[in-house]
Formats: C-alpha cells, sequence, structure tokens
C-alpha cells in the first residue's frame, strides 16, 4: 500500500510540473480556483520556505540520504501500522518528487499559490510531505495522550 501511494505521489508531482513547465508563464500568477488558489510557476533552489537557497548540493545529499534512510528503515517505521504506511507513503512520495527535480533541473518547480493569503509557492510533492508530517504529529501526540491515561 504505501509503495503504491509513494508512486502515485510521484508520478502525479511529475506530470504536474511537466504540465506546469510547458503551459504557464514563468513568475506569473493566474487565477484557477478565485479567491483560493492560483497557479505561479517558480524555481525554488532552497528547500520549504527557499531555506538553504542555492545550496543544491547540499539539498540533493540530505533528499538522497533521507530517501536512503526511508527506504532501509521501511520496516522498521510501518511496524504493521496502516496510519504509518500512509504517512511512510506521503513522506517517501514526496521527497522523491522533489529529489527528480534536483537532480534533472537543479531547482524544484512549485507551482501552487493561495489566492486567501500570502504563503510560499509550493507543489504536490511538498503537500504530501506536509500531510505525512502533520499526520505523524497527530499520531505521535495521540500516543503521548493514550500513554499518558494508562
Amino acid at each position: 500500500m504505501e509503495i503504491i501511494l509513494a508512486i502515485v505521489v510521484i508520478i502525479l508531482d511529475f506530470f504536474s510540473k511537466i504540465w506546469v513547465k510547458e503551459n504557464l508563464p514563468y513568475g506569473v500568477s493566474q487565477e484557477f480556483w478565485p479567491k483560493l488558489l492560483n497557479l505561479h510557476y517558480t524555481k525554488n533552489t532552497g528547500a520549504a520556505f527557499s531555506i538553504l537557497t542555492g545550496q543544491r548540493f547540499l539539498l540533493t545529499a540530505l533528499s538522497s540520504l533521507a530517501v536512503v534512510f526511508l527506504i532501509l528503515g521501511r520496516n522498521k517505521i510501518i511496524e504493521d501500522n496502516n496510519v504509518m504506511r500512509l504517512i511512510y507513503g506521503l513522506i517517501l512520495g514526496g521527497t522523491c518528487g522533489n529529489l527528480i527535480d534536483r537532480l534533472l533541473y537543479g531547482y524544484v518547480i512549485d507551482f501552487l499559490e493561495f489566492g486567501f493569503f500570502k504563503f510560499p509557492v509550493f507543489n504536490l510533492a511538498d503537500s504530501a510531505l506536509t500531510l505525512g508530517v502533520f499526520l505523524m504529529v497527530l499520531l505521535l501526540v495521540s500516543e503521548l495522550v493514550k500513554g499518558g491515561h494508562q
């Protein structure tokens, strides 16, 4: 299940970015869903929120190490937990999606922009990663609360 989810995330992310490169003008915000979501093709040479901008080698190395860690630690991370399978698939797929960009282009293609407040432009891989981390935090908090009541 988790590997299939990761592959789906990678494929959707990859082809959405190809579509963006071929169909959207660079640097121009276009309303997609009025007042909610804009399409804004941009190139991010950093990590989340443009942290470490221009550090291509470092970010590629860190992403590669994260993928290796996730693959090698798969059985330990998941431990027959369906929620962890979902989390794992989202995080692995998101990490691979952005790593593919770094390897192909030297930057990550971002194109999703909230229309209702100022927030950095992001992509589907970022969304999968963020959702995976959010679910992991919820799971950990849930386990801590449950453990505190026993």
